[in-house]
């Protein structure tokens, strides 16, 4: 019986006068599940915010920050708000944490501040210099440092090219933490190399951007400083991974709040100078 059923539908569909009514029918059903998808994430996004009403970041090394508004350049908010976002780089922050003590950090495109906030209050005798090439970004990341009481410490410069590490301080130990979008090559050289000799850096590499500049970094950094290499995870290994952050969320909420729309071929890489090296 089931054949015979087929092979009426099989033949039905090789009917030209079939597929006239069939067609629009489909666009309909597309249509449909469209506007249902697009009322969905209207309804996840209204939930989400109200979840996330006080601003405060609800977990990873940056928890209890506060955000100073619903508002993330460049990259998605929710991730950061819940405490997910780029959490390939939690257990690195973390030991930075316990065994570090910047004098200074600079962060080369901070866009709304998520690292350079985050960074000046963890690191609490640290100067923060946030650079963008963006100049709409210093009245939020202004407010973000002084909802967090670290405005006396968190400097926004407009610029991020070589004149970037002009503030850096090459007699202390500094930081720096660059996500410039494909500028690695214009801001990291043998002629300026000697700069770094007491700074860590994290670096993330866009080579779908700017071709080979991973291998290009290692092979710059590669006597003066130890490496660490960070490759992007999938969605599927973050959802287990926050498991529990997510677990009071629905389907569709936990989906906006671990997509961070990045992809698999970025890493970031951690440059530990060998000055220190025990």
């Amino acid at each position: 019986m089931k054949n015979i059923i087929r092979k009426i539908i099989l033949s039905l569909t090789r009917q030209n006068i079939i597929w006239f009514f069939i067609k629009p029918l489909i666009k309909i059903c597309k249509s449909f599940e469209f506007y249902r998808k697009k009322n969905e994430y209207a309804k996840a996004i209204i939930n989400l915010n109200n979840y996330f009403d006080n601003l405060l970041i609800k977990s990873g090394p940056f928890k209890g920050l506060k955000y100073p508004d619903f508002i993330s350049f460049g990259s998605a908010l929710y991730p950061k708000l819940l405490g997910t976002y780029e959490s390939e780089l939690f257990p690195l922050i973390n030991k930075l944490k316990l065994t570090e003590d910047y004098h200074s950090i600079i962060n080369i495109g901070s866009a709304e501040g998520y690292y350079s906030v985050g960074f000046a209050i963890m690191f609490k005798n640290a100067i923060v210099y946030a650079y963008d090439i963006n100049p709409k970004y210093e009245s939020i990341i202004t407010d973000f440092a002084k909802k967090n009481k670290v405005n006396n410490r968190l400097h926004f410069i407009l610029n991020t090219n070589i004149e970037t590490f002009e503030k850096l301080d090459e007699k202390n130990r500094s930081l720096i933490f660059c996500d410039c979008e494909g500028c690695e090559k214009q801001l990291f050289d043998k002629n300026n190399l000697n700069k770094f000799s007491n700074s860590d850096l994290i670096i993330e590499t866009h080579d779908l951007a700017v071709h080979g500049v991973t291998n290009y970094l290692l092979d710059l950094f590669k006597d003066t400083h130890g490496v660490e290499i960070f490759y992007v995870k999938s969605k599927a290994e973050k959802m287990k991974i926050h498991e529990k952050e997510i677990s009071n969320l629905s389907s569709f909420e936990r989906d906006i709040c671990i997509e961070e729309g990045r992809a698999h071929s970025l890493a970031w890489l951690f440059f530990k100078t060998k000055k220190y090296a025990s």
